[in-house]
């Protein structure tokens, strides 16, 4: 028997699904509310000279592209922007290519610091994957070579940072000092990787060439430098390698986020990651 008690309770159930739909219809998709920043980015064909970009080490503009170290040992390459970053949210979308030969090489990184990182570093006991190894903000670490028989299919990748309390550690790649990893492919040596901070939330995705979804972290409560600078690095100590970065796209994320004031507060993540 349908009784008056069902017709409040179907009542209350097509209101609740009409909230929902209005509430899914007016959700912000970030994805339409991005600022595309080209003095932070790099797309082909990349300049023969420096220009928003300096080099060093090995680094250079090569038919179009940054290279980063050659395939040869002992070499390591700088590349950084001198433009400080001045909004707070952003998506940094990657596109790089790694050639090898016999064995890979040690890896290569992004990095998001107080201060840009400008020199390389050859000492392998002092360095982070030929940057210093005591910087201060983020470096998101592209470890090529399963050095010491760590568990997981390599190559890998995953976030390492530090805040002046303690440095990177060399003999193990930082390994033991990231809160996750992801395994990453690359087709025909090409590879996509999308990284994301947002509302302090911190987002790392490893992708295929057609842009599916391979491997996804995150973590929350991440605090990053204000006004921090990217750069890029590479090091190949015994082993051999050659890696090319082919497009870097920086976009401002634009959903009217909280920007929050992190002038003063040391770079610092919790570990609720997932």
């Amino acid at each position: 028997m349908y009784t008056s008690k069902h017709k409040i309770s179907a009542r209350l159930y097509l209101t609740l699904l009409i909230w929902m739909s209005v509430q899914a219809a007016s959700a912000p998709d970030r994805s339409q509310h991005k600022r595309l920043h080209q003095e932070h980015s790099l797309f082909r064909p990349m300049p023969s000279e420096p220009n928003l970009w300096n080099l060093g080490g090995t680094a250079r503009f090569d038919d179009g592209v940054l290279n980063l170290v050659p395939m040869r040992t002992r070499v390591a390459g700088v590349a950084w922007n001198g433009i400080p970053v001045d909004y707070c949210n952003w998506e940094l979308n990657i596109w790089f290519s790694v050639k090898t030969k016999y064995r890979s090489g040690d890896g290569w990184a992004l990095f998001y610091t107080e201060e840009p990182i400008t020199e390389v570093e050859l000492d392998p006991y002092k360095n982070a994957m030929g940057g210093p190894n005591d910087y201060r903000g983020i470096a998101l670490i592209f470890d090529s070579h399963n050095n010491y028989f760590r568990d997981g299919n390599f190559p890998r990748l995953y976030p390492v940072l530090l805040n002046g309390d303690y440095k990177y550690s060399h003999y193990h790649n930082g390994w033991y000092q990231r809160p996750y990893s992801c395994p990453y492919q690359c087709v025909n040596g090409q590879c996509k990787i999308r990284f994301e901070y947002w509302n302090r939330n911190l987002h790392m995705t490893a992708m295929n060439w057609r842009g599916d979804e391979l491997c996804h972290r995150g973590s929350s409560n991440v605090v990053l430098p204000a006004g921090g600078y990217f750069s890029f690095t590479a090091f190949n100590n015994y082993q051999r390698e050659s890696v090319d970065i082919l497009e870097f796209k920086v976009e401002e994320i634009l959903d009217g986020s909280e920007c929050f004031d992190r002038d003063g507060e040391k770079p610092k993540w919790d570990h609720d990651t997932y």
